[in-house]
């Protein structure tokens, strides 16, 4: 699955995935030609997904006690009305994972469970969870897959679309800085203004195992429909060692998987060695 008798392997596209991101750090970021970009677009018809509409999206936001003391009330919306359940506004659009600070994309996942887990609540906070309906057919460039039994996107003549598809699912550290962020929004923009006409792009959740979440570009093609709001009372981590020989779940032993054989520990609990489990 990693090398393929026509076209590039799969570690020659994480070279030159490297290889645009430095370019855009360090030298350039005013370039549409990149052999990354054309091995890229080539395998797009493949990876075409519609969403039709009438499907439901999901869109999550912690309510701060502010917010709790100014519940706006509205038919079928509940801790947040209609308007604050959607999209922010474009002066306080902060960076995101695609997008930079002031352009508006909506960021949605395909169920409430997902949508939680992707604004990171603690413990008895209370999340609003909006639902988002879609009004008109959805063009999507889908980088999902069935992690973990797949550990990449399948392939279908592209190594380039399954680095991209593993570079959006991976939680990036931005405290410093979120230069981090600059690769995937350039190529983004890209997949914003091909010809194909993408509506958004589909991409694996880093915070739900199985869960799929959206980036739409217009987002007047949707529109809150109704919300509620749930409180946090557990939250569940999946811890894996360095080398895959002590996989736990809030100290219980879990079935090891070759997939997570190189994965390291994760997420607040405790790691127990074998001479200290009950």
């Amino acid at each position: 699955m990693m090398s393929s008798k026509s076209g590039i392997s799969y570690w020659q596209a994480k070279l030159l995935y490297k290889n645009l991101a430095n370019k855009l750090m360090y030298e350039e970021r005013f370039f549409d030609k990149h052999r990354f970009l054309s091995e890229m677009e080539k395998h797009f018809d493949s990876y075409i997904r519609s969403i039709g509409k009438g499907n439901m999206l999901y869109r999550a936001r912690i309510l701060d006690i502010q917010i709790r003391k100014n519940y706006k009330r509205e038919d079928g919306f509940r801790g947040l009305n209609k308007k604050d359940s959607f999209v922010p506004p474009k002066k306080s659009a902060k960076e995101n994972r695609a997008s930079p600070a002031g352009i508006v994309y909506l960021y949605v996942a395909e169920s409430a469970h997902t949508a939680i887990a992707e604004v990171r609540p603690n413990m008895l906070d209370r999340v609003n969870v909006a639902q988002i309906e879609v009004l008109q057919d959805l063009s999507i460039l889908d980088l999902s897959f069935n992690y973990p039994t797949e550990p990449v996107l399948p392939y279908k003549g592209s190594h380039t679309l399954s680095v991209l598809a593993k570079e959006y699912m991976i939680p990036l550290d931005t405290k410093d800085s979120n230069s981090g962020y600059l690769p995937i929004q350039f190529i983004t923009e890209f997949i914003r203004k091909h010809t194909k006409g993408f509506d958004g792009i589909r991409y694996n959740s880093s915070l739900d195992q199985t869960g799929k979440n959206l980036v739409i570009f217009n987002y007047k093609k949707c529109a809150p429909v109704e919300s509620d709001f749930f409180d946090i009372y557990g939250i569940e981590y999946c811890a894996l060692s360095q080398t895959g020989d002590k996989p736990v779940i809030e100290g219980r032993r879990l079935e090891r998987s070759r997939y997570f054989r190189s994965h390291e520990a994760s997420g607040r609990l405790i790691i127990l060695d074998d001479k200290m489990r009950p």
